[in-house]
């Protein structure tokens, strides 16, 4: 019958052996050391001075004195002496000196390293740029009990962090911020040359359509004829200077900004609350208000609305992409609940 186990050498009770205990006991001390196995450190040649009962090491190459000829051995101080086990390939110890695990490849102890894995391949193989990869009909993140968040990141601005689209592995259309800390919309017909559909300026929120918008009704190609109101209101007194509020909540600066070219064919003003006598307002281009066109109220003072309309049809304001309009106060007598609109016909 063999002395021991062909794994972790445990002596084993023989048969009509006396004092079986001891045999017993040494197999359990072994298996107190070789299970969940933690080591102090692994870089001594010497065994210390005052080990503790249980105390186990990793004998560093070179070892002498007690543990002399033990090299790579995991030593454990039992029953107030040294005991050695010989490690096999494969075994993992956890280092508490460098807070980590160690495995012995059959020749010496390396770092396990992280746990974390470099690649993750789920039903197909991640590489060096898709570390991971995943090939499913679906694939689902969801909320661990309230919001989920899914983050890009990237350095630097003129780096990029974007969603693509691809069809055989050739991009199609792409969505994020490209190149600038603008985010952009772009599509490709065969994976070289993307348009630009639509960019929004990281500065301003300000939209823009770079090759235009597809037209409705019987406009043809691009917003070519159609006309689109831009409205903005006060309901307190207003001072000569003061814009109107277009959607940004504010009324000393400028409106929305034009995310293509067009001509401002329009412009009313209704008044419905606040003194009596005239108040009037200018078209106002990129902060530069335009007395050109302008629209004025001579309010009666009794409620209302009264409403002035200027036609510019004949000989429109001609606006670029990228401008910002608004009507600024040029005149005023204090009225109140003035609502201002312009009107654009986008080329």
């Amino acid at each position: 019958m063999s002395q021991a186990t062909p794994i972790l050498s445990l002596p084993l009770i023989q048969p009509s052996q006396a004092q079986k205990h001891v045999t017993h006991n040494e197999a359990l001390l072994a298996l107190d050391a070789l299970v969940q196995p933690v080591a102090i450190d692994r870089d001594r040649a010497l065994p210390p001075n005052d080990p503790a009962e249980g105390d186990s090491h990793i004998v560093a190459v070179g070892a002498s004195g007690l543990w002399a000829d033990q090299d790579q051995a995991l030593a454990v101080f039992a029953g107030g002496g040294w005991v050695f086990h010989a490690p096999r390939q494969g075994w993992r110890v956890y280092v508490q000196a460098q807070d980590g695990d160690v495995i012995f490849d059959g020749t010496t102890w390396q770092d396990a390293g992280s746990d974390t894995p470099e690649m993750l391949g789920i039903n197909t193989a991640a590489d060096a740029t898709n570390r991971l990869a995943v090939a499913a009909p679906a694939s689902l993140l969801t909320h661990e009990g309230a919001s989920h968040q899914v983050k890009i990141n990237k350095a630097t601005p003129g780096d990029t962090n974007a969603l693509l689209f691809q069809t055989n592995w050739s991009g199609r259309a792409e969505m994020g911020c490209v190149g600038s800390d603008d985010f952009s919309i772009k599509v490709s017909e065969d994976g070289t040359t993307f348009h630009e559909g639509m960019v929004v300026d990281a500065a301003s929120g300000a939209v823009t359509f770079p090759n235009g918008v597809a037209g409705t009704g019987s406009a043809a190609g691009l917003m070519g004829g159609q006309t689109v109101a831009f409205c903005g209101e006060r309901n307190s007194s207003v001072n000569v200077g003061q814009s109107l509020s277009f959607g940004n909540g504010a009324t000393e600066v400028s409106g929305p900004v034009m995310p293509f070219g067009g001509k401002i064919v329009a412009i009313t003003l209704s008044i419905s609350g606040g003194s009596a006598g005239v108040t009037a307002y200018e078209l106002y281009v990129d902060e530069t208000a335009d007395p050109a066109f302008a629209v004025s109220v001579d309010y009666s003072g009794s409620g209302g609305p009264e409403t002035a309309v200027a036609d510019f049809a004949a000989a429109p304001r001609t606006v670029s992409a990228g401008s910002a309009i608004s009507l600024i106060c040029a005149q005023t007598a204090g009225a109140q609940r003035l609502v201002g609109t312009f009107y654009v016909v986008f080329d």
